[in-house]
Order: C-alpha cells, then structure tokens, then sequence
C-alpha cells in the first residue's frame, strides 16, 4: 500500500467533547497547512449531534477533502 502513496498528509489529531458527543479535530501541517477537519462517529446513522459553532461546510463524500485524496494531490509534481 505504501508503494502506492505519492503523498504524505502531516496532521495532529485532537479529541473533543461537545454536549456528550466527541469530535476528531485534524489540524493539517506540510503541504495543507491550515487545513483542520472535524469528524464524529455516529453509533446510528439517524443521530442527529449538538453541531459546534466552530464547523465549517460539510465534506463527507468529497473526495479531494478524503485523506487518500489529499495524499495524491499532495504527491503531485507541481
């Protein structure tokens, strides 16, 4: 699998709590600094989670914003 990666995505990952649900915040360093991303898991998909203030646009499904899609883009001469 490591053959295939052209890229490398550099992220410090933080938990966060908010209103009994807990959050992976990815703030992105190297190639996408400034990027931070915020992800929950969801024991149901019909839980409907306190959204933070802090969320910006939705991008589950976007694959330019999935980890393999920033690790090629990133591996791209450029």
């Amino acid at each position: 699998m490591l053959t295939h990666a052209l890229g490398v995505i550099e992220k410090t990952r933080y938990e966060i709590e908010f209103q009994g649900a807990y959050w992976e915040i990815d703030v992105i360093t190297g190639a996408y600094l400034g990027l931070v991303t915020a992800e929950i898991e969801l024991a149901d998909p019909d839980d409907e989670p306190s959204m933070p203030p802090w969320l910006g646009p939705e991008i589950t499904g976007n694959p330019l914003c999935s980890n393999r899609g920033l690790a090629l883009e990133a591996g791209r001469p450029g």
